[in-house]
Parts: C-alpha cells; structure tokens; sequence
C-alpha cells in the first residue's frame, strides 16, 4: 500500500506536536524545581539537618541566618556544632544556639524603641544632670561622705559630687589627667573609701605591655600605684576577714605573667595557681562562708578548659563545682548576686538568660515578653547589673540589647526567673546602678545625654 504525502505530513506534524509538549513539561518541571530550591535557599528547609555536615547544616537554614552565622566574628559557632557530633551539648542546646546566634547583627543601626513601660509600673524618671554631666567612664557611684545616700563623683579636672537630688557639691581632689576610668572602692577594715584610677600606658610600660593603675583614698589622698600586664577585676573582699584584694597579672620574666591578688596598699596576699584562669573576672560568695571567690575554668592537662566551673579564695583554696551548668550550656556566667537571700550568691549566664545556684544546681531561664525573644543582657563587666532590693524581696536588674547592638531596655526578674519589668528607655544605657537615697533603693542610668534617676518609693 502506498503512503501518500499528506500522511507523512500529519506524522511528522504529530512527532513535533509530542516534542514540544515533552519540552514544555521539561522546562516546566526544570522551573519547579528551581522554584522550590529557591524558595527553600531563602526560607531554609523545614527542619533544619543536623545529620551531615557544617555546610549542610547552615544550607538548611533561611537565608537570613545564614549570613548572621557566616558573618558573626565575635563566636565560632562551628566549634559548637562539632561540639554536638561529638556528643557535648545536646539538640536543644544547639538549637537555642541557632536562634541566638547573629542577634547582634540584626537591624544594625537601628533607631532604638520610643520609651515606653510593656511590663509593670512606670518608675517616673527624674532627670539629675543633663548632657554637661556625663562624662563617658569618669563616673563612680559610691558614699562618698559622711551621710547615708550614695552620689556620683564625676569628673577630673573638675571633680564635684553629683547627688542623687540632682545637687552638685565641688570637691578638692586631684585625679591624674590620664585617667580613663574610675571606680569606687568601700570603706573596708578601718580603712576609708577610696576610687581606683585606671590610666593611660607610660611609653616605658607600653613596650611591657602593662598599664598604669592607682588607688586613691579619700581621706587623705595617700595613693598607691601599680602596673599590671592586665587588669582582670576591681577590689572585691577577697582576702581573709573580709579584706579588699584586687586580681592582677604581673609580669614573670621569660616564664610568662602570673595572676596574684593584692591589697589596696598594693602588697601580695596570694598567688592564684597557674592554671587558673579567670578571664570572666567575676567574685561572689557562692557557698555563702562569707568570704568571696574567684570564679573561673581551670586549663587542664590536654590544654583544654575544664568543663566545670571552679572557684579559688585565700582560705579553701581551688574547688570544684559540678552543680553549675558546663562551659557547653553557653558561656561564661557573667554575674553574682544573692537574689533569693539565702545567704549564697546565684550566678547569672547571660548568653543563655538563665541563673544557677552553686550548691543547688537547678537553672532557672529569666523571661520575656512575647515578641522581645530572643534577647540579651548586657555585659556585667561594663557595670550594666545589679541587684534592687525593694521591702524583703530582692531582684536582679540588667541592662537588656534586643535585635541591635547596644542596651537600650531595663528589664527586672524575680529570684525564679519571673519578668516584673520590661521598658524600652529609648537611648542607649552607659551604666546602670541601683543606689541607696539613705532610706530605699532606687535605679540609676547613665545615658549618652543624660542622668535619670527611678522615683522614690517605685513598686514594681
């Protein structure tokens, strides 16, 4: 049979018809895959894998916080990871991670909130001093005089006491014109108060590598100086009886630097053991014997630092504390304070916003308003903690940073963790200090332009 023209015309017509439709449904296909990969390459998978490896882990992720956890300098998350392949920090804890980690680059830049109480009573801030008063650093809080109220000593050329009322009272004190920095030290053992003066580096000891220090006392302006490799914490009552001792690093020859704890005279009261290393510069009287300890992790025999926070004081000597969370439960605890009152200092973990009590364990985790997680508290070492303590209650007050880079919210937890004050000041928080008007205590914060003080007899 023969075939004619007209039907090797539709054959051909049919293939080609076929062809194109296998093409569109390629291409089709092709743009859906391409679609949902990306889709999935901006908003992540919907459970994050945690099965493979680092870069198969971070390419679950959205992509916004891939590039928080690609671009954050100051961590290395990655060591957290292997620390979960190896079996040191669990799901959860990784995962807590994941949501904290690149807060600080969030809205970088951004306008800080309008003032505004979400949470408990507004505490009506009076104003003390305006923008001529603040003067970044060179400010101490302290009694300073005779009576019962604490002030603010301000200044170094021109040193006046600022009170609490906003009255300003010049005093003859001289403080070296290099000075970056003071601080108030308590009237301690018969001995009068005095402020420690932190100061610019000599060109002889900036080839050391050390800086100059000085303590100055009130009475009589008798001063002692010091150099130091590095500060690592202001006087605390660290020696026995309750005497002041401050923790330094001094210089070893070619053996290296050891940390010693001296008195406000500058005279040795004990070497701290070498692998003691108290690089979070935090004291508190944890077992609640009434004299203060060193907190730390200790370097091991590996070179590796103890998974257990240990504790050093002139009397007991090092201990060991495994009731506290591990270096892997996030971080270093940055603050103590006895907020339930039973006599023991509890320690504050402020990258995870929990509080643990040495003897006890049990951490609690503080809270937060709905919106406001996660957050942060602001460091303790810049002075941005402190404990109110308001009839027989006390409570823990911190400067918080949420989604931005600087403190700009006063937040108040209760010793369970319980949130009874969140507001936004709507600048940022400098230092943050709960003083006594001689009859209760009250929140002061120094601001970039300001120095606001709480009302008198604020309940929360």
């Amino acid at each position: 049979m023969m075939v004619t023209g007209n039907n090797t015309g539709s054959g051909q017509s049919r293939r080609l018809t076929i062809g194109c439709l296998v093409a569109i449904l390629a291409i089709a296909a092709l743009a859906g895959w391409a679609g949902v990969r990306g889709w999935y390459y901006v908003n992540g998978r919907n459970e994050i894998n945690l099965d493979g490896s680092y870069e198969q882990m971070l390419a679950s992720l959205p992509l916004e916080k891939r590039e928080e956890l690609s671009q954050n300098v100051m961590f290395s998350f990655r060591d957290n990871f292997e620390d979960f392949r190896l079996g040191r920090i669990s799901k959860a804890e990784l995962m807590k991670e994941v949501e904290l980690f690149g807060w600080y680059n969030q809205l970088e830049g951004r306008e800080a909130l309008p003032p505004r109480t979400y949470i408990g009573n507004s505490p009506e801030w009076q104003e003390i001093a305006g923008a001529e008063g603040i003067k970044r650093g060179l400010l101490a809080v302290g009694n300073f005089d005779s009576d019962s109220a604490e002030e603010i000593l301000v200044g170094v050329r021109d040193v006046f006491l600022l009170g609490l009322d906003g009255r300003r009272e010049d005093i003859q004190l001289q403080i070296p014109e290099s000075c970056r920095r003071i601080m108030y030290v308590p009237a301690s053992n018969g001995q009068s108060p005095a402020i420690f003066v932190s100061l610019g580096t000599s060109a002889e000891h900036a080839m050391e590598g050390t800086r100059d220090y000085s303590v100055i006392n009130l009475s009589d302006e008798s001063s002692s100086q010091f150099s130091s490799t590095s500060l690592m914490k202001p006087f605390a009552s660290l020696g026995d009886n309750g005497e002041q001792a401050i923790l330094t690093r001094i210089p070893n020859g070619e053996e290296g630097k050891d940390s010693v704890l001296l008195s406000r005279d500058g005279t040795l009261l004990a070497d701290v053991p070498d692998n003691f290393l108290p690089a979070m510069a935090l004291t508190g009287d944890i077992d609640g014997d009434g004299i203060h300890e060193l907190l730390a992790y200790v370097r091991e025999d590996a070179g590796m630092l103890s998974e257990s926070v240990w504790s050093f004081d002139v009397v007991n000597g090092m201990r060991e504390w495994p009731q506290l969370p591990g270096r892997s439960f996030g971080g270093w605890p940055e603050w103590t304070g006895d907020i339930d009152g039973d006599g023991r200092d509890e320690l504050l973990y402020s990258y995870t916003n929990t509080i643990a009590d040495a003897v006890q364990g049990d951490p609690v985790t503080l809270e937060a308003p709905d919106g406001f997680s996660p957050f942060m508290l602001d460091n303790a070492v810049n002075g941005n903690m402190d404990m109110l303590k308001t009839g027989k209650a006390s409570y823990m007050v911190a400067a918080v940073v949420w989604r931005g880079t600087s403190p700009d919210i006063l937040g108040i937890w209760d010793s369970e963790g319980r949130l009874v004050h969140w507001e936004s000041i709507g600048g940022y928080i400098d230092q943050l200090h709960v003083v006594n008007d001689g009859g209760s205590d009250r929140v002061l914060l120094i601001l970039e332009d300001s120095i606001q003080i709480s009302k008198p007899g604020w309940t929360l």
